[in-house]
């Protein structure tokens, strides 16, 4: 099937249009689903197990996860404070000297 070349307003070029791709999409999905059929993503176990310890730690009331909130929250600070300690080290002072200092252009150079 051809689209016409002239129409009033490309009223049938959009009709053309919509039917050829509504037909090879659907005739795609189709052939993409016979062929992935029993192919699927694997079941995310790692996610399954957080959710099961997740949701027991839930069941053992609110004192429980009001620890256990802690308890992660507090692994999360002393990991960014022995990242943020770690690089110190790697801190070089010279460069913030180079090119007319650490903010040659100010404060509207950073925006």
């Amino acid at each position: 099937m051809v689209p016409p070349t002239s129409s009033r307003n490309g009223m049938h070029e959009r009709a053309f249009k919509l039917i050829f791709v509504r037909r090879n999409l659907t005739s795609d999905r189709r052939e993409y689903r016979a062929a992935t059929r029993g192919a699927g993503r694997p079941p995310d176990f790692i996610a399954f197990g957080i959710t099961l310890v997740m949701t027991f730690i839930l069941a053992l009331g609110a004192s429980k996860s009001v620890l256990f909130n802690n308890v992660l929250n507090t692994v999360n600070l002393a990991s960014w404070v022995f990242i943020l300690t770690a690089g110190l080290f790697y801190v070089d002072t010279n460069t913030w000297t180079e090119h007319e200092g650490f903010l040659p252009f100010g404060w509207s150079g950073v925006g």
